[in-house]
Parts: structure tokens; sequence; C-alpha cells
């Protein structure tokens, strides 16, 4: 072999071991990344919990106990917690008595049973347990979103904005919601797409829309996405349709009932049709004037996406983005919903840093708005566990706004909360702007 030959391999061999150096690098912050939001999670996952985290267990364990789940809304959801339930009952002695309810045809708890859950003795281990499910979808998504990118700045920039992002960890550590299990599945169906496995892709998101009812907007995007990609093999696309379609016609609740599925007192998920249900009724009561603004916005970005040239997974992500921006700007929703919309917002947040910023001051304005717009008080009383039975003369925020802030002003608490909603917006309309810049050609870009 020659000297030059000789220097050739030198040097590849450099940059191979160079490679591998980074690569290690870089996992091991990844790594560092996951541990440090490990142990920030169970660290807080014993102490918090709104009413809805005993109505929702309640659910389960009634599931449990009589060994039957209606196959409609959110099946994915529940089977996951039955499962789970049945794993840790044996260190639950107390279940019958933490949620057994007076009437099974009405499971929501009352304040006053959610005190009584809140006072128990096993209140912390019961809280910590069945909160396990959430965690590890929680860092099943964080490692799935991790793997989608190739560059490694953008993978660990994704990672830190999952994993320390204020709002999916509120859903699911301090609200205590399954946010964090249909989040799961529509992150892999994203990695599935940028892999080429159409059918996989269509399946996750199925069992995504089977988790949480709201996934069936996506429905006609992801169906455009596979129009595109498999216009040469039709027998795929109708598959990948017909797979959409039925998981559609189970998490709507339409072919359980068609098919006639016996409906317990009130399943897990619900056993109305989701058009009729009072949550579909709270999400779209928004009117200005004589249409709907997100049903306006909805089609428009359906047709953006519909007619444009780009075909790619990150147009499809940045779509669906500014669809979740565009729902949250102009609905009615509870605290804990904007989770829905952090998986691709996060795949955006770490390739632009301006969509980064942008998203990083709208966190801010959801906690300050929340902050005075909770109800009873979300973020400062009734969800601390067990300490709100022995703290609760101390003031909330709401309370200390209206007697301090507002005291002697013509503004009313009325005016503050509508404000607040109002900067809230637009915080999420600017997200939407800077979103759009790259997919929206301009004239200089033309030139």
């Amino acid at each position: 072999m020659g000297s030059h030959q000789t220097a050739r391999l030198n040097h590849l061999l450099v940059n191979a071991s160079e490679r591998v150096l980074s690569l290690r690098i870089h996992h091991h912050r990844f790594i560092q990344i996951l541990l440090t939001a490990l142990l920030l999670r169970i660290i807080c996952m014993p102490f918090f919990g709104h009413i809805d985290f005993l109505s929702e267990w309640r659910r389960i364990f009634h599931a449990w106990d009589t060994g039957y789940l209606f196959p409609g809304s959110r099946f994915v959801t529940s089977l996951i917690e039955v499962i789970h339930f049945t794993l840790v009952a044996p260190l639950l002695a107390e279940k019958s008595s933490m949620f057994q309810a007076a009437n099974w045809a009405e499971t929501t708890a009352s304040h006053l049973e959610y005190f009584g859950f809140l006072g128990h003795h096993a209140i912390l281990r019961t809280v910590f347990l069945l909160k396990l499910p959430y965690l590890i979808c929680d860092l099943i998504t964080g490692l799935l979103i991790y793997r989608f990118f190739d560059e490694r700045r953008p993978a660990l920039i994704a990672a830190g904005v999952w994993f320390f992002n204020p709002v999916t960890f509120f859903a699911s550590y301090i609200f205590g919601r399954y946010e964090a299990i249909p989040l799961m599945f529509v992150a892999a169906s994203f990695l599935m797409l940028k892999r080429e496995r159409m059918l996989s892709a269509a399946v996750l998101l199925g069992l995504a829309m089977w988790s949480r009812e709201i996934v069936i907007t996506l429905f006609p995007f992801f169906l455009v996405f596979f129009a595109k990609h498999l216009r040469g093999s039709p027998l795929r696309l109708l598959a990948a349709g017909g797979i959409l379609l039925l998981f559609a016609g189970f998490a709507s609740n339409l072919l359980p009932n068609l098919l006639g599925f016996p409906k317990t007192a009130e399943g897990a998920g619900g056993t109305v049709n989701i058009v009729g249900a009072s949550q579909s009724l709270q999400l779209f009561g928004f009117q200005i004037g004589y249409y709907y603004a997100f049903v306006m916005a909805y089609v428009l970005l359906f047709l953006h996406f519909l007619f444009s040239r780009n075909a790619t997974v990150e147009f499809l992500i940045t779509i669906l983005a500014v669809y979740y921006c565009a729902f949250f700007a102009t609905s009615i929703h509870t605290v804990h919903y904007v989770s829905w919309g952090f998986v691709p917002f996060t795949f955006l947040a770490a390739r632009n840093i301006d969509f980064a910023r942008a998203l990083a001051l709208f966190c801010l304005t959801w906690i300050a708005f929340w902050l005075v717009a909770s109800d009873l008080g979300v973020f400062t009383q009734w969800l601390a566990m067990p300490s709100s039975l022995f703290w609760t003369n101390l003031p909330i925020i709401p309370a200390i706004a209206e007697l301090q802030l507002l005291k002697g002003s013509a503004m009313t608490m009325h005016h503050l909360i509508f404000a607040g909603r109002s900067v809230y917006a637009a915080t999420l309309i600017f997200m939407i702007v800077i979103a759009l810049r790259r997919t929206i050609p301009t004239t200089s870009n033309k030139a």
C-alpha cells in the first residue's frame, strides 16, 4: 500500500472515529435530558391531580370491576388504563373505597367526593401509581421525536422542548389527564410517515383517533398525504384510507352503536355520539357574526395543503401546527387541551428558532391567562394533593386580582379575563404567521 493510500485510509478512520465520538456525545446529552425530565416528573407525580383525575379512574375502576369496556371513543386510552390498573391493583388495597360511586350512571366526581378522595391515607401512593402509564407514554413520545431528526442539534432541541415545556408537563403530571397516550401515537405516526411506512402510519393515527376524538380532525390531512405519496399504489392507498375510516368509525362511536355493542352506564370513554357530546358543543361553541372562524381556518388550511406541490412530512407537520394554533385561538377550551398541539409544535420549534421563541411566548401567556381565568384556582389551590385540604384558606390568584389589582378600578374580572384571552390568542396567531412564512412563497422567494 502506497503512502497516498495509507494517508487516505488514516483520514477515513479519523473521520469515522470523530463521527462515532460525536454521536456518543449526542446520545449522552439526550440521556441527560431524559433523566432530568424523569426526575422532575417523579418528584411531582404523587402530589397533584384535578378532580377529573378521580372521575377518570373511577370509570376505569368500574370497567376493571365489571370486565367490560364499550369499544367507542377513547377506547385505546381506557384499555391501556384498565390494563395498568390490573397490574397495580394488588398495591391498591383501598381501591374499592377510593373509587366507589353512589350512582354508576353519573361517574363525574363532586367536589365533596374529591375532598374525601384527597383525604385518604393512601392518596399519594395511589396518584403516583395511576400516573405511570402517562409517564411511560410521555417518555416514549420524547424518544420518538428525538429519533425523527437526522441532524443532532434539532434532535436535542426537540427533546428539550418536549420534555420541559410547561403545557404537556402540566397536562400529565399536574392536571393528571391522559393526553400523553394519544400524543404518543401521533408522534409515532409522523415517524412512520418519514420512513415511508404508510400503512403503519395509518394504523398509528387510527390508534390516536381511538384514544382521543379530537385527532379525527387530522384525518383529512393524512388522507391527502397518502394520496400524494401512494398514487402509484392504489391498493395501498385504499388500504390506508380504509384503516383510517375504520378507526374513525369506532372513535366517533358510530360503528359500536351500529353494531349493537351494549353500553355501560357511562363508558370509560363515553358512549354518546361525539357530534352530540357536550364536549363537542363546548369546543365548537364559538360564533363570530354569522360564521364559524375555526371552520373557515380549517378549510383554508386544508385547501392550501391539498393544492400545494409540497408533499413532505415537514410540510404536513407545519400545516397541522397551524391548524392547532387556529383551533385554540378561536375556540373555547380548558387549560390542558392545548397539549394536543405540542407534537407538531415541537417539531417546528426544533428547526425554526423564530417559532421556538413564539412558542415560549405563548407558554408564558398560557400560564398568565389561566392563573387568572382558572376554574377554582387550577394552578394555585385545588390541584395540590393532599395539601389542598390544609391550605384552603390561602388566597388564589383570581381572588388576589379582584381584591387588589382591580379594586377601585373601572375594569372588572370579566375585562381582565377577556383581555388575557385576547393576548393569548394573539400569540397563537403570531405562531401561525411564523409557521406559514416558509409554506407560502413570496415574490422575493420566487426571484
